[in-house]
């Protein structure tokens, strides 16, 4: 039987690691005792430097800046389909097991990602 799984997205504006880091690593920790996979796909180095030192599974997202900055809304017509296209090739690996949740912060992630997401189950 596979381990349930639960996927974080992270695209911070400026890498670093602070409280809310700490926070999903201690998640990650808690859940792991609990026989719960805790995948990261981020764009965020710092975040996902630590994430790899704890053993986790975390796949790099690139050229997404943070989604809620004004730049990135501005190149909304630009930043969502590469954001799209890089979920369409990097979900499927993390939808290969039977539970599965995912943990988006942002409504940019939510609004561009759940049509992905549910294309997978």
């Amino acid at each position: 039987m596979t381990m349930p799984q639960l996927l974080i997205t992270r695209f911070p504006l400026e890498s670093g690691s602070g409280g809310e880091e700490e926070l999903h690593f201690l998640l990650a920790d808690s859940l792991l005792e609990q026989k719960i996979e805790t995948i990261l796909w981020s764009s965020c180095p710092a975040f996902l430097r630590g994430f790899r030192k704890r053993k986790y599974f975390a796949l790099a997202a690139f050229f997404v800046p943070d989604p809620t900055s004004r730049i990135s809304l501005l190149l909304l017509p630009i930043t969502a389909p590469i954001l799209f296209l890089q979920a369409m090739v990097a979900i499927p690996a993390f939808w290969l097991k039977k539970s599965r949740t995912v943990l988006m912060l942002t409504f940019f992630e939510k609004c561009f990602l759940t049509p992905v997401f549910l294309l997978f189950g």
